[in-house]
């Protein structure tokens, strides 16, 4: 009898690591997995700072945060998203709307547009599990029937509805936060000068003719979101994929 209970004692010191061990093994992937997303999505953050915004932008930075429950953007039946105001913190980047850390978060409204200046910009995530906000934006990549067939974007913000027209897609391939690639997300303020041959730059770099023209008197409204490419994604430095739209009356 004696003998038996160390038998199953041994049996059981050996049999117990082995369980751990499988439990290990079958966990860590995941693990690992959901390591990596969160630091790809902490990559992903616009990374907006004070030192890289033009002195003369100063007056437009700040803006009131009323984050109203009817901000949204809706782009022909494929997307409808709540959107959040944002101070600068992109807190909403990883968070849902009841403040719950959530990785893939919401789409935010940079914290210096209110979509009466000449420039907007919206910001979310894409992911390679392909739950991301703004992960429907993969398809304009490349795809000219894609755009065909969803051109149109209208934006409800603050009860007032904007609505636009898509005139550029490119992916924005920035090698560090001074690259001019990022002209688009650090500058604001523009002269008439400047704003003519940004507004031309931003049409012409689009991977297909959207033929929808653009001029210095446009409001325009910038969505940003990582690319997915392959070519692009494992790029040290983020690159991303930008749809660029212009402000249009309603038909």
């Amino acid at each position: 009898m004696k003998k038996k209970k160390i038998i199953i004692f041994i049996i059981t010191l050996i049999t117990i690591p082995l369980i751990l061990g499988s439990i290990f093994l079958l966990e860590y992937p995941q693990i690992k997995l959901e390591k990596q997303k969160e630091i790809q999505l902490e990559e992903e953050k616009p990374n907006i700072k004070k030192d890289n915004i033009q002195e003369d932008d100063e007056d437009i930075i700040i803006k009131e945060i009323r984050n109203n429950p009817n901000n949204y953007i809706l782009i022909d039946g494929i997307l409808q998203k709540r959107l959040m105001d944002d101070d600068g913190s992109y807190y909403y980047l990883n968070h849902n709307l009841e403040g719950v850390y959530d990785q893939i978060g919401i789409p935010i409204v940079d914290v210096r547009t209110t979509f009466e200046t000449r420039k907007s910009l919206i910001y979310a995530h894409s992911t390679k599990a392909g739950n991301g906000p703004f992960q429907v934006l993969q398809n304009y990549h490349n795809n000219k029937d894609f755009f065909e067939q969803h051109r149109y974007i209208t934006i409800n913000y603050n009860d007032i509805l904007h609505y636009y027209e898509i005139f550029s897609v490119y992916i924005s391939t920035a090698d560090s936060e001074e690259s001019e690639g990022l002209e688009y997300f650090y500058r604001m303020k523009y002269t008439d000068k400047e704003w003519k041959d940004t507004i031309q730059k931003y049409k012409s770099l689009s991977e297909y003719d959207t033929g929808t023209e653009v001029n210095e008197n446009d409001k325009i409204l910038i969505l940003q979101t990582c690319s997915m490419d392959p070519n692009y994604y494992e790029k040290y430095y983020r690159y991303n994929l930008l749809i660029f739209a212009k402000e249009i009356e309603k038909n």
